[in-house]
């Protein structure tokens, strides 16, 4: 059996707090996880922040993996972050590539993770004496107020060569056909089928969606969903198709089979399963400003749960790139500029290889400049896309969105209607985040 020992110290980092170091010696496996659960589940209920000084750490597989993700989200759900630090290279650089790095602060020494501890604390005594002398508050309303100045969701970074090179690999890998679009599955393509056909059953539709598990669950997760939900929860797949309508339903197929298998990913996966999240709640707040303009809400959904599909299918190519750099994993504004620098490359091989209609790609390639497109039923969906999109971002705190008052004038949303997009974006981010993994 493979060997690892854990010790554990309190240290004062500030008056009156102290904070728990973990430290790890040894190999982190399956076998070892019964045993680390023994010695940190006391200080994990404690619900404040853990150091886990991991220097002496040499080796971790996919199941310890696991263990460490539930830690983070366990942690994240009461708005704190367990700090990480003395990672080896090898493993700072498979943490990052799996995203456990947006669970965990992770700091090269234990005096930076620690610096990190007391910052986090008086950060959140400041947070709680705000919160007491201003009720009622809420960040969303003053990142989504009117008269913002336009900003960007990153800054341009000042490159470095690591950079350079990670961002030349990606370049050379995509022109030697490393891009490949996933075949899509004949499940949608007969469902696409059937539901476009006058003459086909809610039944024909229940036993061809019932053929695909995932497709069955997540329709099911839509059609119960604070947006489309009604007085009583469907239970049945034949009762999600007539919640939801067919013309719905049909622009929904493809995006949800495309979106559950190549975006969503695997539990430990969670730069993946962060933009599922971000992308599933970024359908829904599409469709519930649309629903709120009376405007149809059945391509917008569609375009917004696939906006970011460049990402995901990006990302294996990424992560082949990084093989070849040691002690590397690139910050989001590089791989933001990657994701931008190949978005529509990607787009238009969707419209060549899937099929996807001229007006669907104009969406998703003009969301940003919507008022450029000239077709007005492109235009008005690119907005909601956009608008959808722009009110998660806020909520999530990821940027400060951009633009508002371009797409409010445009959509004719005025002032008043603020508050209430604000309530929604802000129930629909915590339903979707509520079933993060399932």
């Amino acid at each position: 059996m493979s060997q690892l020992n854990i010790r554990v110290m309190s240290k004062e980092i500030a008056t009156n707090f102290s904070i728990s170091i973990v430290f790890f010696d040894g190999v982190v496996d399956k076998q070892q996880i019964p045993y680390i659960d023994a010695q940190v589940t006391s200080l994990i209920n404690k619900r404040t922040p853990i150091v886990f000084n991991m220097a002496g750490v040499t080796y971790i597989n996919l199941n310890a993996l696991e263990f460490f993700v539930d830690i983070g989200e366990s942690a994240e759900k009461y708005g704190f972050h367990h700090i990480m630090s003395n990672l080896h290279p090898q493993i700072y650089t498979l943490f990052c590539n799996m995203g456990i790095n947006f669970l965990f602060s992770i700091y090269g020494n234990e005096d930076d993770a620690l610096k990190k501890a007391r910052e986090q604390q008086l950060s959140e005594t400041k947070r709680r004496d705000k919160m007491e002398s201003i009720p009622g508050t809420t960040s969303v309303l003053n990142k989504m107020g009117i008269g913002i100045q336009e900003v960007c969701d990153w800054e341009v970074p000042e490159l470095k060569e690591k950079d350079l090179y990670f961002i030349k690999k990606i370049k050379e890998m995509i022109s030697q056909k490393a891009l490949e679009l996933p075949v899509i599955p004949s499940t949608a393509l007969r469902l696409m089928d059937l539901s476009a056909n006058p003459g086909s059953s809610p039944e024909e539709l229940e036993k061809e969606i019932g053929k695909d598990p995932t497709l069955a669950s997540t329709l099911l997760k839509v059609a119960n969903s604070c947006v489309y939900c009604g007085v009583m929860p469907v239970e049945s797949i034949k009762a999600g198709i007539v919640r939801l309508g067919r013309k719905r339903l049909r622009s929904m197929i493809m995006a949800l089979t495309l979106g559950s298998k190549i975006i969503k990913g695997k539990k430990i996966d969670i730069i993946a399963r962060n933009l599922w999240m971000h992308s599933l709640a970024s359908a829904y707040m599409t469709s519930a400003i649309a629903k709120s303009l009376k405007m149809d809400d059945s391509v917008v959904f569609s375009a917004a749960l696939l906006h970011d599909i460049h990402k995901a299918i990006l990302l294996p190519i990424c992560r082949d790139a990084l093989k070849d750099i040691v002690d590397y994993f690139p910050e989001t504004p590089v791989l933001e500029m990657v994701y931008q620098e190949h978005a529509e490359t990607i787009f238009q091989e969707m419209k060549e290889k899937w099929n996807f209609p001229v007006s669907f790609i104009n969406i998703l390639l003009h969301k940003k400049d919507f008022l450029s497109l000239k077709d007005e039923e492109e235009k008005q969906n690119a907005a909601l896309v956009f608008l959808g999109n722009q009110f998660i971002k806020a909520v999530e705190k990821k940027a400060r969105p951009g633009k508002l008052e371009e797409a409010f004038q445009y959509l004719h949303i005025k002032k008043e209607q603020l508050p209430l997009l604000i309530q929604e974006s802000e129930r629909i981010y915590k339903e979707t985040a509520s079933t993060r993994g399932a």
